[in-house]
């Protein structure tokens, strides 16, 4: 199975309305000439209403009206490159997020889609202001806050310290967007002091640019120029699984106490 890419945002703006519906479908239909259009909408699997047939603003109303069976909204690509995208309230794919309830997610299985993952990204970032986003490889990602407990009730998939609220940043990744939240915890010095072509600035925030190509993702060259960034901006503002205490997330599954949103002691 190829590798994914993945774009997240996370924001506090309230996304949820007609005119922001409309100009997130009408842009993300517009890049790459059209190459990523959506083609089906729906709140829920299976994700199987015709735009073509039933029209972007019926799913713009289904987007903005409030639904007491679904937080979720989904647009899909199904002709290649294949391409869905998931706007959530409340909840994130990977960890709940109070302090930013709103993420806009896509994923897209083909790696020569790194330059149209880049443009949607910096859609999702112009659009919702987010706190913080990231582009990277789903493979990438499950290195850096992915674990797997092996305790008395079975073996357990988790996600650690992936998105953004607490007392650490996620990480760095290919791309990575910087908005007030990160800014305020790094200082906008340190950030606009970063080597020429590494950073640029987008919207509420800053674009980083950790190395050159998103297949560089996870060798031992993108992890080491990620870690220049983090030491230049304060490694110990970044969350690090080498800090998490895997026995107190055991004994925290054994309880029922286990919060993904939270952040041990173990990881400041």
């Amino acid at each position: 199975m190829s590798d994914k890419i993945d774009v997240t945002v996370w924001t506090d703006r309230d996304i949820g309305s007609e005119a922001f519906a409309r100009k997130f479908i009408e842009g993300v239909s517009k890049i790459a000439g059209g190459r990523i259009a959506p083609e089906y909408f729906n709140l829920w699997e299976p994700i199987n209403r015709s735009l073509e047939n039933e029209g972007v603003e019926e799913a713009v109303k289904s987007w903005s009206t409030p639904n007491p069976l679904s937080g979720v909204f989904y647009l899909r690509r199904r002709s290649p490159p294949k391409l869905t995208i998931q706007v959530i309230k409340g909840t994130s794919m990977r960890l709940p997020s109070e302090k930013f309830p709103w993420s806009c997610g896509a994923w897209t299985s083909a790696l020569r889609e790194a330059p149209v993952a880049a443009e949607l990204f910096e859609l999702f970032v112009t659009l919702s202001a987010p706190a913080f986003g990231e582009c990277a490889l789903w493979s990438d990602l499950d290195a850096k806050h992915g674990f797997v407990i092996d305790y008395d009730r079975g073996i357990r998939e988790l996600s650690r310290g992936a998105t953004p609220g607490g007392d650490l940043i996620p990480g760095i990744y290919w791309l990575t967007f910087l908005g007030p939240w990160a800014i305020k915890m790094l200082g906008e010095g340190k950030i606009r002091s970063l080597p020429a072509g590494e950073v640029k600035r987008i919207g509420n925030g800053y674009m980083i640019k950790a190395y050159p190509h998103l297949k560089q993702a996870g060798t031992a060259e993108a992890r080491e120029l990620e870690d220049r960034v983090k030491s230049h901006l304060g490694s110990h503002l970044f969350f690090d699984r080498g800090r998490v205490d895997i026995e107190e997330m055991r004994e925290m599954l054994i309880n029922g106490t286990f919060d993904q949103a939270s952040t041990s002691s173990d990881e400041q």
